[in-house]
C-alpha cells in the first residue's frame, strides 16, 4: 500500500520540483565511442549499455569486507550468492534454474547443512563451479586473518579449534593476552596500521562530512578547519596542533601516540577492538613453529564434487549467516592458500585473497569486471553465466560519489546516469505534498518487496521497463538479475 501511495500521491510532482530548479540543462544525446573521455562529461559506451548509481563505493570496497549498501549491492552482478540463489530464485529448496541446493537435517545438539552446487554453475572464466569452491569459501571466512575470522568460525563444529590452531582454546586466549600487554615491534606494527590508522581514517571522514554541512554549524563552532576539530577530539595528547599539516600527516601522527593502546582509542570511538587487536597477536603465534596445530576444520567436509556438508554446533542456526555470502571462484583468487591434496586452506592466506578482490571481480553471474577505474567500474557480459541473456551489454558503475537527491535527477535528465539506487526520505515526502501532480514521463520509479523507502529510479526512453526484475524482494537481487534488462530501441 505504501508504494502505491509513494508513486500515485505524486512523485513525479517530486521530480517536477527539480526539474524547475535545474539551470538550463542542455541534453548530450547519446553518441557511440566517445574519445578523450571524463568519466563524468561523456558516456564513452555505445547504444546498449548502462550508466548506474548505485550509492558510494570506495577504493577498498571488497566483497570479504562488510561495506556500505551499495557496496553490497554491486557484487550481485558478478559473484553467486548460496541463500539468494537458492532460496530467492526459486522459491523452493530445488529448481531446474537454480544454482545451489541445500538440505537441514538436525541431530541431537546439531545442525547438518548440506549444500550441493548445480554442474552447470560456471565463472566468467568457463571454469566449473565445484564442491572446491564451496570449501574455500568457507575456509576464508574462518581464517583468523580474514575479515570474519572468530565470529564465522564459532558456530561451526571444529571451527573454533581451527581458528586458534589448538584443542586447547583457553590456554591459547591465555597466551594472547599477554602478547598483547607486552606486544613487540611487529605486533606494534599490525595494530597501529591495520586498526588504529584505520578507525581514525573514518573519523577523520566523519568529521569532513560534519564540516561540509550547514546544520552542524552550531556543533563545530569555535573551530576554524575540520583538522583543528579532529585534531582537538581524537589526539591522544590535547597539546596536539595540526599546524598546516595534510589530513594523511595528522592522521599519520595522532595514529602513532596511540600506539597499540587501542583501549584509549576505544574511550573516544566509543567501539571495541579487543577481537581486532587479538587476531592480529593470533596470526603472528601461528606463524611459528608447531604453535599451529589444527589444520582443518572438523565440521567441513566434501562429499562429491559438487556437494558439501557442514556441521553447525546449534539446532536452531541462523541459516543465513552461513548461505548468504558472495561466492569467490577458487581458481581466480585462492590458488596461493588451498592444499590441493588435502582440500583445506592454509590459514594466513585470506589478506591475499581480500587484496585481490580489489583489483577484479571475475565470478558466476551475469558479469564479470576486470579492471576497477578510480572514478567508474565497467562490468562486462558473462557468457558463461547459468541464465545467460543477452539483454543488457556492459555495465558501468559510477564510483566514489555521494550524489544529492537532486544531483541523482540532474544527471539522469542529462542522460548521464540510466538507473539509480534512489533514497526516498521525509524532505522529499514533504516536498510531493507541497506540490501538485505533474506528468512527467522522462523518469519513473521502481520498488522492491522488502525497501519501502528507497527504490530504483530509471530512465523511460532509455530503460525498458518490462524488463526490470519483477517481483524483486531487496534492491541487492535486483543487481543479480540486472542482466535481463533491456533498453529501448
Amino acid at each position: 500500500m505504501k508504494k502505491l501511495l509513494l508513486l500515485e500521491a505524486g512523485f513525479v510532482g517530486f521530480l517536477l520540483l527539480f526539474i524547475i530548479t535545474v539551470v538550463q540543462m542542455s541534453s548530450c544525446g547519446r553518441k557511440a565511442q566517445l574519445s578523450g573521455v571524463d568519466a563524468e562529461k561523456n558516456r564513452m559506451q555505445p547504444f546498449g549499455d548502462l550508466w548506474i548509481y548505485a550509492g558510494k563505493i570506495s577504493l577498498d570496497a571488497s566483497p570479504l569486507k562488510k561495506g556500505t549498501e551499495a557496496e553490497e549491492n554491486i557484487w550481485g552482478l558478478c559473484f553467486s550468492n548460496i541463500f539468494l540463489d537458492a532460496e530467492e530464485e526459486t522459491g523452493q529448496k530445488s529448481g531446474k534454474n537454480a544454482a545451489f541446493f541445500y538440505d537441514i537435517e538436525k541431530k541431537e545438539k546439531k545442525t547438518c547443512l548440506t549444500i550441493r552446487v548445480s554442474s552447470s554453475l560456471k565463472t566468467a572464466e568457463g571454469q566449473e563451479v565445484t564442491a572446491e569452491d564451496l570449501l574455500f569459501n568457507y575456509y576464508i571466512r574462518c581464517d583468523p586473518a580474514g575479515e570474519e575470522g572468530h565470529s564465522f568460525a564459532a558456530g561451526i563444529e571444529g571451527g573454533e579449534e581451527y581458528y586458534y590452531g589448538t584443542n586447547y582454546i583457553k590456554e591459547r586466549k591465555k597466551k594472547l593476552g599477554e602478547l598483547l600487554k607486552k606486544p613487540g615491534k611487529e605486533l606494534e606494527k599490525m595494530i597501529v596500521s591495520n586498526l588504529v590508522l584505520p578507525e581514525l581514517t573514518l573519523e577523520y571522514e566523519w568529521v569532513e562530512n560534519m564540516f561540509s554541512k550547514e546544520k552542524y554549524k552550531e556543533f563545530r563552532k569555535g573551530y576554524q578547519s575540520a583538522a583543528e576539530f579532529f585534531s582537538h577530539f581524537y589526539a591522544y595528547r590535547t597539546s596536539y596542533q595540526p599546524g598546516k599539516k595534510t589530513k594523511e600527516e595528522i592522521i599519520s601522527e595522532i595514529a602513532g601516540q596511540y600506539g597499540t593502546n587501542y583501549h584509549a582509542l576505544e574511550k573516544v570511538t566509543g567501539k571495541s577492538y579487543q577481537e581486532k587487536a587479538e587476531k592480529y597477536a593470533l596470526s603472528l603465534l601461528l606463524k611459528q613453529k608447531k604453535t599451529d596445530m589444527v589444520k582443518s576444520i572438523r565440521g567441513l567436509r566434501k562429499m562429491d564434487a559438487h556437494t558439501i556438508r557442514l556441521i553447525l554446533s546449534d539446532t536452531e542456526p541462523d541459516l543465513q549467516k552461513y548461505l548468504d555470502f558472495w561466492l569467490l571462484p577458487l581458481k581466480n583468487y585462492g590458488v596461493l592458500g588451498w592444499e590441493k591434496e588435502t582440500s583445506v586452506w592454509k590459514k594466513g592466506n585470506a589478506v591475499h585473497v581480500l587484496e585481490q578482490t580489489k583489483k577484479s571481480m571475475i565470478g558466476s553471474n551475469s558479469y564479470f569486471c576486470r579492471s576497477m577505474g578510480e572514478e567508474t567500474l565497467t562490468f562486462c557480459k558473462n557468457e558463461y553465466a547459468l541464465n545467460f541473456r543477452k539483454e543488457a551489454g556492459k555495465i558501468y558503475i559510477r564510483r566514489n560519489h555521494a550524489y544529492s537527491v537532486r544531483e541523482i535527477v540532474e544527471k539522469m535528465l542529462d542522460e548521464k546516469i540510466d538507473i539509480a539506487v534512489f533514497p526516498y526520505s521525509r524532505e522529499s515526502e514533504s516536498l510531493i505534498k507541497e506540490r501538485k501532480t505533474g506528468a512527467i514521463e522522462k523518469l519513473a520509479l521502481f520498488f522492491t518487496e522488502e525497501e519501502t523507502d528507497t527504490g530504483i529510479l530509471y530512465r523511460t526512453d532509455y530503460v525498458n521497463a518490462t524488463t526490470l526484475p519483477q517481483g524483486c524482494k531487496s534492491i541487492r537481487r535486483f543487481f543479480c538479475e540486472a542482466g535481463r534488462i533491456k533498453v529501448n530501441e
